[in-house]
């Protein structure tokens, strides 16, 4: 009887190859860390506007 894993796992493998020979690999980059001050400029937005939504957790904050 077939598995129907082993289906999908070839396809993922064909998949895999493909993605290899193109070159095309995504380059995952970690993400960029700004103070509130530089977020208010990227979004055009006032700081008691960012302090609400970091507040609400629309926005991740650290405090560090």
């Amino acid at each position: 009887m077939l598995n129907p894993f082993d289906e999908i796992f070839k396809r993922f493998d064909g998949l895999e190859s493909k993605i290899a020979e193109s070159g095309n690999v995504p380059i995952i980059t970690p993400p960029e860390i700004i103070d509130r001050e530089e977020l208010c400029k990227r979004l055009a937005i006032t700081e008691p506007t960012a302090i609400r939504w970091e507040k609400k957790g629309k926005i991740p904050c650290s405090l560090y």
